[in-house]
């Protein structure tokens, strides 16, 4: 390896190579090679320009940078950028506890820290202590230039320091140069070269080794990387579904998540056709996780790596097939490239063939040593006494690394892993030094002596487990598990804390006076018969057997905490795939949510007493609402104003089956059936067009040219354009199937559309959801049978006209007429322009990433949707105030208008445009608006005008649409609101099963506009917001006539601050 062999110098080479291609997919967002290496650039120059301010000259190699964000585009960024400017990253996991990430900030001595707002702002004491610090977000991409920065580097200098566990109770950090990353890289390269369809994934976080490779693996190679958040990279049916959806061909994973990915994909039946490589690392693997992971895709090229981070992850692989599976644990195979073992006895003698020794390590990937920490590098880094000097390669193995694992060779010339010679742990592929939590377990004022140990469970899970023994005193007989474990979590990493605490009289001790590990054993009962209370109801009893049987215990009670008792965030999903397989609709959040049995078990609805028709409706009915509503304004056409789902096929679709499963479902939904008239007074109406089962069900075969992947895409989205015109409110039809045929597997495309008069988006998950149930039914030889009926659409109109003239909705007449007269809409920079469809432009931005909505949701509790709808409209209210200085404001917002107002009602599976427009009308008290006191006035008093609306608003569109009291006319001034707000959750990712419709290629999910572009513009704003991957993001669509560009971009910078600031209060 030449000295200009550096990761960024052939970064370059490669984005010169492939400018336009994709790099990396994070959510919604994508970028280039050019961009990335644009944004790269600039960051780097400013790291030169500040470390120059500071210190008087240029930033020498090694210098170490840290780097503080979250898994996506800013994070290869910014490691890109340090590695431009010359310097090393020093990733800092925000989630680590203050002082574990102090102590790495002292340690590392960075004089500058790279940081996205969102954790500066809850980390401020990354950029203290006189430490500059630098944002790595779109902000600093703006008059820096993005030069490419002359290379100051050689291989041999740093690339990264990762601090790992221990032993001392304090982290270590693992020096890696380029040469060493790069050895391994083009290991990989060239025994499993890639090709140009591929497409990676990072899912690790960066402060583990094996994200070096995920993310950076690729880069080099021209292919695309998609990046899982936090909550997607945790939860194996999210990971699976993103995997599919960007057709993932490379993925590494570690045995435990597999095991949990393997159990999902069976439970559904989805697998990955698109996988090539899976690759195991970081604990052992077992034989028959290994013979399970072909349910992913039976063609795997399948590989187990073994490293550590002192040898740039990996060391030896072993390529899997028949005939290393003849043992329980697969072996870790032989060493990669150029990498040397050596199985030596205490003396440092080679063992015999067959016998057990300690595995030591030579060659190119190898660690320059520890940090700061001289002894330890020259106990773990040895001179190599069996180099040979005539051997051309031996200055690249002249030290020997002490791996401190027990190998010995099989007959093959295999190795195979026996165990640590030492007492550190690995559990999930993350490695552990007891020592290090014992350290900070000793600290605690009740604890007289502790120990840190792992057991295996009967299901092979790996499970922490610390032993104390409490001091005699007060503290003692205050410390429980409960408050051991927030004490620790305070100090070091989450998958640090062990999930059980067992307290002991005293510690078992060997004669010499030491602990003795080996006695740390598992008692056959961890719960006390004092904490027991035994199941009630049925439910109860089926999700106690469940928890006893996940977590391999004898007996679990309704009180027990399921996170105190050996619980975790991967056995929960277990546990809510056994919940559904009981016929209990039970998600990994509700066990966060209620983490007890007890109150588990109470999210179980009672049914209660409904009207439903069950026959087929026929004849006419009333408009709803909203239909009344939209023919105010969908002028001149209004046959255009659809909803569309795109999905590729996981399956060919036998056409004939499709055609009767979309007949079946419309024949149960009455109002996939309704047909629209005008009368002789240009009055709308609408109708049930036949009688069921004769609807002629359109599905238009499309076939695709087989020239390219962008040009089927180009003749998929040319077609979906042509579909969306061929709805008709007063002929028909009103949905419509466009089926586009590939020659190849993977290719075919599906497309449903339907006019939005019939239908919303919980009823598009309906029709979807039977459609799917029906077409498998018939595949399957059975008749077509569909989840019973609930009360009708028509039924469900007419109760909402009996409640407008006298049944609830006419007790609102003082609230409505009073709310609105004061409020002013939205500021606009030209209010008097009217627009149409055509003029309206899209702006998308993030708000709060996955991480900070998942430690939010853990924060609040069951209480998060209501606080996240308080703090939107809060946010929304301080914007307006910071444009123009008013501190009242109306707009509109979408509810889903399935309110519980209407007696004797289930509308839970109708099909139907059930949503309203509700005002909103809010005012912020006075006083600052700035600093926590002013912000806890302002959602306050927000939060309390939210929940004064009546019935969520429904009684608003009841009153305009059917009420025959004059001071309806009073109410009119609410059509002058030109702002919307709607707020849709992650409905839509719900509608991709994994199996028959599948994740498209994201250019076919930003399809053409389906509003006719000649109608009137009904708002001039509409904020759309919504969860992607668990990330809360938002869309303002904007009329510009009325909103400059810069307004709205300046809007956006102010409503993400007010929400940040908002979401941290206490």
């Amino acid at each position: 390896m030449t000295d200009d062999q550096l990761f960024h110098r052939l970064f370059e080479v490669q984005a010169d190579r492939t400018p336009g291609r994709v790099a990396l997919i994070d959510g919604d967002d994508r970028i280039t090679y050019d961009g990335l290496d644009r944004r790269a650039n600039r960051l780097a120059q400013a790291i030169r320009t500040a470390y120059r301010a500071d210190h008087g000259g240029e930033m020498p190699a090694d210098t170490l940078i840290g780097l503080s964000t979250e898994r996506g585009i800013d994070a290869t960024v910014g490691v890109l950028a340090i590695l431009k400017a010359g310097g090393a990253w020093v990733p800092l996991d925000p989630a680590y506890p203050v002082d574990r990430l102090t102590y790495m900030l002292a340690d590392a001595a960075a004089p500058i820290v790279l940081a996205q707002p969102p954790i500066l702002a809850r980390h401020p004491f990354l950029a203290e202590s006189g430490r500059r610090h630098l944002l790595v977000d779109r902000s600093a991409d703006t008059e820096v230039s993005d030069t490419r920065p002359d290379n100051v580097n050689r291989s041999d200098d740093l690339a990264y320091v990762i601090y790992t566990s221990g032993s001392t109770g304090r982290p270590k950090g693992v020096m890696c140069s380029h040469a060493a990353m790069l050895s391994r890289f083009e290991w990989m390269w060239r025994l499993y070269p890639f090709a140009e369809d591929e497409c990676c994934s990072a899912k690790t976080s960066l402060n583990f080794v094996d994200s070096v490779w995920e993310m950076l693996g690729g880069l080099l190679k021209g292919v695309p990387t998609a990046i899982a958040d936090n909550e997607t990279a945790k939860d194996p049916a999210a990971l699976l579904s993103l995997l599919r959806k960007h057709r993932v061909t490379r993925l590494i994973v570690v045995p435990a998540l597999a095991t949990a990915m393997v159990e999902e994909a069976k439970r559904v039946g989805a697998a990955l056709p698109d996988l090539r490589y899976l690759t195991f690392s970081g604990e052992p693997l077992v034989s028959d996780l290994a013979r399970g992971a072909r349910a992913l895709n039976d063609r795997l090229t399948i590989l187990n790596l073994y490293g550590a981070s002192e040898t740039a992850a990996d060391a030896t692989y072993c390529e899997i097939g028949a005939g290393v599976l003849d043992d329980p644990r697969v072996p870790i195979g032989v060493p990669i490239g150029t990498m040397r073992a050596y199985v030596l006895d205490d003396g440092m003698r080679p063992v015999a063939a067959g016998e057990e020794g300690e595995l030591f390590l030579s060659g190119p990937g190898l660690a320059r040593g520890y940090r700061n920490l001289p002894a330890l590098t020259a106990e773990k880094f040895l001179d190599n006494p069996f180099v040979d000097e005539e051997d051309p390669a031996a200055d690249t193995h002249r030290r020997l690394f002490r791996t401190g694992d027990v190998v010995r060779y099989r007959p093959d010339g295999n190795l195979h892993y026996v165990g640590r010679k030492d007492f550190q742990i690995k559990i999930r592929g993350l490695r552990i030094e007891p020592g290090e939590i014992e350290a900070v377990l000793a600290e605690h004022p009740g604890v007289q002596a502790c120990a840190v140990a792992a057991h295996e469970t009967a299901a092979g899970d790996k499970r922490l487990v610390a032993y104390y023994v409490p001091t005699a005193g007060e503290d003692g007989a205050r410390a429980d598990a409960h408050g051991l474990r927030q004490f620790v979590a305070r100090s070091v990493a989450d998958y640090m804390v062990p999930s059980l605490f067992i307290r002991q009289d005293a510690l078992p001790l060997l004669p010499n006076g030491k602990l003795d590990r080996r006695a740390l054993t598992l008692p056959d009962d961890i719960l006390s018969d004092a904490d027991y209370v035994p199941p009630e109801t049925e439910t109860e009893r089926i999700l106690t057997t469940i928890w006893r049987e996940v977590l391999g215990l004898s007996r679990v009670g309704t009180a027990d905490n399921f996170f105190e008792i050996g619980g975790d965030s991967i056995l929960a999903f277990r546990v809510a795939a056994r919940d559904k397989e009981a016929g209990l609709e039970l998600a990994p959040r509700d066990l966060a949510e209620a983490p007890t049995v007890a109150a588990l078990a109470t999210r179980a609805l009672a049914p209660s007493r409904i009207d439903i028709e069950t026959g087929p409706a026929a004849g006419e009915m009333p408009l709803s609402p909203m239909q009344c509503y939209y023919f105010t304004w969908a002028k001149p056409n209004p046959h255009k104003f659809n909803v569309g789902f795109i999905a590729r096929l996981g399956q060919k679709m036998d056409v004939p089956r499709l055609r009767a499963a979309l007949t079946a479902v419309i024949d149960h939904h009455d109002a996939l059936r309704l047909r629209f008239r005008r009368n002789a007074d240009g009055d709308w109406h609408q109708y049930f067009e036949t009688a069921a089962g004769v609807y002629d069900v359109p599905v238009h075969e499309i076939p695709l040219p087989e020239n390219g992947v962008d040009e089927r895409l180009a003749a998929i989205g040319d077609a979906i354009d042509r579909l969306h015109d061929t709805l008709d409110i007063e002929n028909g039809p009103v949905l419509s199937v466009g089926l586009f045929a590939g020659r190849e597997p993977g290719e075919d495309h599906f497309f449903f559309v339907m006019h939005e008069l019939v239908t919303d988006a919980m009823s598009l998950q309906i029709v979807l959801e039977d459609l799917r149930r029906a077409y498998d039914q018939l595949g399957a030889g059975q008749s077509v049978a569909l989840p019973a009926k609930t009360t009708s659409y028509r039924q469900w109109v007419t109760k909402v006209m009996a409640y407008a003239r006298g049944g609830g909705a006419d007790a609102q007449w003082g609230y409505w007429l009073e709310r609105g007269r004061a409020a002013i809409p939205f500021p606009e920079d030209n209010p008097s322009p009217g627009a149409v469809q055509s003029d309206i432009v899209p702006f998308a931005f993030d708000v709060l990433d996955a991480e900070t909505v998942g430690r939010l949701k853990a924060r609040l509790k069951g209480g998060f949707q209501t606080r996240l709808l308080d703090t939107i409209f809060t946010a929304l209210t301080l914007t307006a105030h910071e444009l123009s200085g008013q501190r009242n404001l109306i707009f509109h917002k979408v509810a889903h208008g399935r309110e519980t107002a209407i007696p004797n009602a289930d509308v839970s599976r109708t099909v139907g445009w059930f949503i309203t427009h509700t005002p909103i009308t809010l005012r912020l008290p006075d006083g600052p608006m700035e600093g926590p006191v002013g912000l806890k006035a302002a959602l306050g008093a927000v939060a309390r005008q939210t929940a004064d609306i009546p019935d969520n608003g429904l009684g608003h569109s009841a009153l305009r649409a059917y009420s025959d009291d004059p001071r309806v006319a009073e109410l009119a001034h609410y059509d002058e609101v030109r702002t919307l707000f709607q707020y849709i959750g992650d409905v839509w990712e719900h509608n991709y099963d994994g199996q028959l419709f599948q994740v498209p290629d994201a250019a076919l999910t930003d399809v053409p506009d389906t509003v006719a572009a000649e109608n009137l513009a009904d708002y001039r704003l509409h904020v759309y917001a919504y969860m992607m991957g668990n990330a809360f993001r938002m869309k303002f669509f904007y009329t510009r006539p009325n909103y400059r560009d810069e307004t709205i971009g300046r809007m956006a910078a102010l409503f993400t601050d007010a929400m940040r600031r908002l979401m941290d209060l206490e």
